[in-house]
């Protein structure tokens, strides 16, 4: 199953990149802060800034209010699960 990115304001490379690591932490984690370390973790080694990573499941419902630093917004689906990952 691929990734939706549902809202983002990276170059689609950059998307792209984070996609996969996406993917590769679903593979490799079980529980959603495992899983969302890991993405943050990847990205951090990439792109060489701290990102920030929430991982939910789209059913249970989030909300939230940001304000992200520009060009470091990312929202994917994957699954039935949500992954926002941000700079502020």
């Amino acid at each position: 199953m691929e990734v939706s990115v549902l809202q983002s304001d990276m170059p689609s490379d950059m998307q792209k990149i984070i996609s996969g690591f996406v993917v590769q932490g679903f593979k490799k984690k079980v529980e959603y802060e495992d899983i969302s370390k890991c993405i943050k973790d990847e990205c951090d080694k990439k792109f060489g800034d701290e990102f920030l990573c929430i991982v939910v499941d789209k059913n249970t419902g989030f909300g939230s209010c940001l304000k992200c630093a520009p060009g470091s917004l990312y929202m994917g689906e994957y699954k039935n699960n949500r992954v926002i990952l941000f700079k502020i």
